[in-house]
């Protein structure tokens, strides 16, 4: 499953689960509030498929990130680290992160927010990872996944309009 399709099913996930537990809630409510046992037990069954349905949706999700953290421990690894390749990949990865985080902000002060937390991830790029063998697509992706950014705008990030002073040549 490429990285693109992975957010996506996880974002489903995620809302499936809370729309399952929104549900949960209500059948619990019902059967709280019940007075017939034939009525109560009704609320009971729903409650518990309604339980197990989010027991199953976050599982689900649980393995999609387990298989995403796969991924990443089996890309390539240099035998040195290079500040270099890591320099080379922000060059690569700051415009591509920008163009969707202004395509998802209105408000400068978000925008800002949202460039500081891309900085900070920066800081946090592994050394030992030939980026040069990791797809630049990809990398995005999993960059706009950390920051919280839909993955539909990071899957389109090319036909995203480019920053100010950003070179498109």
């Amino acid at each position: 499953m490429s990285e693109a399709a992975t957010d996506r099913a996880e974002a489903i996930l995620a809302e499936l689960a809370e729309m399952d537990l929104e549900l949960a809630r209500k059948a619990h409510g019902a059967a709280m509030a019940a007075e017939d046992p034939a009525e109560l037990a009704g609320h009971i069954r729903n409650y518990q498929r309604m339980a197990r349905s989010v027991r199953q949706t976050l599982a689900i999700k649980a393995r999609l990130a387990e298989g995403r953290v796969r991924r990443l421990a089996e890309r390539p690894r240099l035998a040195e680290p290079s500040p270099f390749g890591i320099k080379r990949r922000i060059r690569e990865l700051n415009p591509a992160v920008c163009r969707v985080i202004d395509a998802f902000t209105e408000r400068e002060d978000e925008r800002e927010s949202y460039r500081d937390d891309l900085v900070e991830a920066f800081c946090d790029l592994d050394a030992t990872i030939d980026y040069t063998q990791v797809p630049l697509d990809a990398h995005v992706a999993d960059v706009c996944h950390v920051l919280g950014l839909p993955a539909g705008l990071a899957a389109r990030w090319r036909e995203l309009p480019a920053g100010e002073g950003e070179d498109t040549s």
